[in-house]
């Protein structure tokens, strides 16, 4: 993102931030039905965003971090996960019957998916972290006062 950035500011272009998730909803195959995309996982949780109506497009995206027991919550029939889906996550959906399938990263679903959003400023654009980066976690392990 810092390169992205400092690319921009260089030659005055605007930034187009595409969230990962939305670029691969853009390429599954469960387009048409309730889907989830799930990312950032660790422990037993990951980071969930869901397509209430099975299509990328959806206005009504919803995200957050996610463990097994909020699986049946999401309302989804497919769950589009990497490798690093938690066991019990995929336990849980298996015993729903809900399809769990692999995603698709494509640099063209990414362009795509840019050319349908508002361009920011390079200064606006910020990443978004499923949860608190491990080294500031570590920190207040170490400094808990601080």
């Amino acid at each position: 993102m810092t390169v992205a950035k400092s690319l921009a500011v260089s030659v005055g272009a605007a930034c187009v931030a595409v969230p990962t998730a939305v670029a691969i909803a853009a390429r599954t195959a469960a387009a048409g039905s309730a889907f989830a995309v799930l990312l950032a996982g660790k422990g037993e949780s990951a980071h969930a965003t869901v397509f209430p109506r099975g299509q990328w497009r959806d206005p009504q995206i919803r995200a957050g971090l996610i463990t097994a027991r909020d699986v049946e919550k999401l309302g989804v029939q497919t769950i589009v996960g990497d490798a690093f889906v938690p066991g019990p996550i995929l336990e849980e959906a298996s015993r729903l019957g809900i399809e769990v399938q692999r995603p698709c990263f494509d640099a063209a679903a990414c362009l795509e998916v840019g050319l349908t959003l508002q361009a920011l400023e390079p200064v606006h654009l910020s990443p978004i972290y499923a949860r608190e980066p491990e080294a500031v976690t570590k920190w207040r392990a170490l400094h808990p006062k601080a």
